[in-house]
């Protein structure tokens, strides 16, 4: 399984979105290597809208699966004030958050074992301390 990121955000937020974006790429491209979800051919695409309060509305959340190539393109609307004032570990869960509460979307890809698989990745992903 692939996992890539990018976002549609704030310019007062994207500093911090790129710390975050980073830790999950490289978070779970370490936990899934040694899962039942390394040989999948399943590709997750976070692009989360991060928009202050004058530009949300432009922004629509809009996640879709491509059953053809494989690929769930996660794009929900964050917390714009969470990036602002919240600190690293917060931020990172509200994008795992969001990712978990997918299960509708993953359904088209994955059978039941592989969302556990994921979810349990999801979990191990999250900042302790």
């Amino acid at each position: 399984m692939k996992f890539s990121w990018t976002g549609e955000v704030s310019a007062g937020v994207f500093q911090r979105y790129l710390r975050v974006g980073t830790y999950l790429e490289e978070s779970f491209r370490r936990e899934q290597a040694f899962s039942p979800l390394a040989s999948s051919e399943v590709k997750i695409c976070f692009i989360p809208i991060i928009m202050d309060a004058t530009l949300r509305r432009y922004y629509p959340a809009r996640s879709e699966v491509d059953l053809k190539e494989g690929v769930f393109y996660c794009a929900p609307q964050l917390d714009y004030d969470l990036f602002a004032k919240g600190d690293f570990s917060e931020q990172v869960a509200h994008c795992l958050d969001e990712l978990s509460a997918s299960e509708r979307y993953l359904r088209k890809l994955l059978d039941e074992d592989e969302i556990t698989a994921l979810q349990a990745i999801f979990e191990r992903m999250r900042v302790t301390g």
